[in-house]
C-alpha cells in the first residue's frame, strides 16, 4: 500500500496495493492528496477485515443475472470519485427497490415503463426520474460492451424530460446581505465565485491552492471540470479590485499553513452546504438560492454588462456557447434589444408633417426617390 504522486498528470495522485489473491499490483488515480489518502485508507481496511472484495467475481449463469447486480458490476468498474459515488447510491436507493430484483433475461420496457410511474408517483419530477433510469441505462449498456449480457433489452427506451428548474441567480444586493453575516471561508466563496464563474464544489472552486494564483502576472489557473475533457485547465484574469484582498487572504493562510484558498480554520472545505443555508436564514433570504448560483449570478452580470459571449463561454469553462444561450437567454435577449437600439437612425418620420431628418438636414418627401 502507497501513495505516488506524479507529475503533469490531471490525476497525479496514484494509490497502489497488491491484491491478495491475484497477485498483481492494482492502482487507482486521484485529483487530490486528500482523495488518496482516503482510497488508501479504505483499502487498507479492506485488505485486512474484508480480503473477499479482492476475490474474483464470481460469474453466473446469464439466466441468473439480475438488474441489481449488473448496476453494482458497473459501479465497480467505474471506480468513482467519493461524491460521484455517494450521488450515485442516493439516485440508485430509489431506484433498485423497484427494478433491481428483475432477471436481464426477463427485462422488457414495460419494467421501464412501470419504474416511471412508480417513481412519478412518489413525486419525482421529470428531470430526476431521467437522471435515475439513466444510470440503470448506462449500466445495461456497459455490461453489454463488457460481454456480461448478450443484448441490453431496453437500449432505445427513453423517458421524457421535464423542463429545467430556472432559479433567478441572487443579485448583488442579496449576496452583500450574505457576505456580511457569513463566516470567512463562506466569504471567500462568494467573491471567488461570482468573480470568476467556476463551478462551486470539489471539481474547481475547492481545488484552488496558493500555487494556483500567480501574483505577477495576475493571473488564476483553474483545473478544469472533468466535463471539459479538451482543456485540462484555463486562466483567468484577476481585476485589480481584487489583488489587495488575495494577498490579505494569502498572508492569514501563511500563518495557519493552509494551502487551499478555500478553508476551515486551514483545513480544505468539501462542502458549504450547512454553513451557506445558515448565512441565508441569518441574511433573512428565505427564496431558494444555491451556492452554484454564484455561477450563473457570474454570467448574468456579465452578459447584461455587454460581456462577449464566446470569451464568457471559455472562461467558465465551455466548450461553445450553446449553454450560454440555454439557459442565459433571458439576458440575451436584453442585449440583442439594446445592439438594435444602439444602432443610429439616419431617417427619422414626423407623424403629421411627414418631413424625415437625415443626419442635420432636413428634407420632405417630395424630395426623396420615387
Amino acid at each position: 500500500m502507497a501513495i505516488k504522486k506524479l507529475q503533469n498528470r490531471a490525476k497525479p495522485y496514484r494509490v497502489y496495493w497488491r491484491n491478495p489473491y491475484s497477485k498483481k499490483i492494482e492502482t487507482t488515480h486521484f485529483e487530490t492528496s486528500r482523495e488518496a489518502e482516503e482510497h488508501d485508507s479504505k483499502v487498507k481496511h479492506w485488505l485486512k477485515f474484508e480480503p473477499q472484495r479482492f476475490a474474483p467475481a464470481e460469474e453466473l449463469p446469464a439466466s441468473e443475472i439480475t438488474v441489481e447486480y449488473i448496476v453494482w458490476a458497473y459501479l465497480q468498474d467505474r471506480q468513482l470519485k467519493p461524491k460521484s459515488l455517494r450521488d450515485t447510491i442516493y439516485h440508485l436507493k430509489k431506484v433498485l427497490p423497484a427494478i433491481g430484483h428483475v432477471y436481464i433475461s426477463q427485462l422488457a420496457k414495460s419494467h421501464m415503463r412501470d419504474l416511471v410511474k412508480y417513481l412519478r408517483d412518489h413525486g419525482l419530477k421529470p428531470n430526476g426520474i431521467n437522471r435515475k433510469v439513466s444510470i440503470i441505462k448506462a449500466a445495461l449498456n456497459w455490461a453489454e460492451n463488457e460481454e456480461l449480457i448478450e443484448l441490453n433489452p431496453v437500449r432505445n427506451f427513453s423517458c421524457p424530460r421535464g423542463t429545467d428548474d430556472q432559479v433567478p441567480p441572487p443579485t448583488p444586493h442579496e449576496l452583500k446581505t450574505i457576505l456580511q453575516v457569513a463566516p470567512h471561508h463562506l466569504q471567500r466563496v462568494i467573491i471567488l465565485g461570482l468573480a470568476f464563474g467556476v463551478r462551486v464544489g470539489e471539481s474547481e472552486l475547492f481545488k484552488l491552492t496558493w500555487d494556483d494564483v500567480d501574483f505577477h502576472t495576475w493571473n488564476l489557473r483553474v483545473w478544469s471540470a472533468e466535463k471539459n475533457k479538451n482543456a485540462q485547465w484555463r486562466e483567468l484574469h484577476i481585476k485589480e479590485s481584487l489583488r489587495a484582498l488575495l494577498k490579505d487572504w494569502r498572508e492569514q493562510d501563511r500563518e495557519i499553513g493552509t494551502l487551499h484558498l478555500i478553508n476551515w480554520k486551514g483545513k480544505p472545505v468539501t462542502t458549504i452546504k450547512r454553513s451557506w443555508k445558515t448565512a441565508l436564514k441569518a441574511a433573512g433570504i428565505t427564496r431558494r438560492i444555491r451556492p452554484y448560483d454564484l455561477r450563473h449570478a457570474h454570467a448574468t452580470e456579465a452578459l447584461a454588462n455587454g460581456a462577449d459571449i464566446k470569451a464568457l463561454a471559455e472562461n467558465m469553462g465551455h466548450t461553445d456557447t450553446s449553454m450560454i444561450h440555454k439557459h442565459y437567454q433571458h439576458v440575451l435577449i436584453k442585449q440583442r434589444n439594446a445592439a438594435l437600439e444602439s444602432v443610429p437612425d439616419l431617417v427619422i418620420l414626423s407623424g403629421n408633417t411627414k418631413e424625415g431628418v437625415l443626419g442635420d438636414f432636413s428634407i420632405t418627401t417630395e424630395d426623396k426617390i420615387q
